[in-house]
């Protein structure tokens, strides 16, 4: 059976709904009458992660600070006490290397870094170097969270959840 998958993606919201087709649910005769009227109407919600300035949602959770997502799916608050020292340089607390200590113990095939809202999550010279290391995703948090829902290598990610 064919199914229509409409991807809604923005800023914000990853949405997959999952139809099946019309068509193809009327020319089954093996399928009875009432389950093609469940199935017309049924909308299958794959993967909804919103965020807005000030929060991420993940698995129905609400966190209103910056989060790690680890290799095994657990979720943690981000240790940005450990860049705390070098918001005076930055201007805002920066992603530094001694924040990313964990990716060695995890080893990760990709690493995402959502930079925030805006994009205005600064990143060190040291952690860009670690970075680059690895495969890694740096964009805007709700473009990083568009791209998780599709990511089938072993992944961590952190999430600037402001700026």
């Amino acid at each position: 059976m064919k199914r229509l998958i409409l991807r809604i993606c923005g800023p914000g919201k990853v949405i997959l709904f999952n139809f099946l087709l019309w068509l193809e649910i009327d020319e089954n005769p093996e399928i009875p009458a009432l389950t093609i009227s469940y199935y017309l109407m049924k909308i299958q919600l794959d993967s909804c992660m919103p965020t807005g300035f000030g929060f991420v949602e993940i698995d129905w959770v609400t966190y209103i600070h910056d989060v790690l997502t680890h290799t095994d799916g657990t979720i943690s608050k981000r240790e940005k006490n450990k860049s705390k020292g070098l918001k005076g340089e930055y201007g805002h607390t920066p992603l530094s290397q001694k924040e990313l200590d964990f990716i060695a113990l995890e080893n990760p095939q990709v690493i995402y870094i959502g930079t925030g809202q805006y994009g205005s999550l600064p990143i060190t010279s040291d952690a860009e170097e670690l970075l680059y290391k690895y495969k890694s995703v740096i964009e805007t948090t709700p473009m990083v969270i568009s791209k998780l829902s599709d990511e089938k290598l072993r992944y961590v990610a952190i999430l600037h959840v402001t700026c």
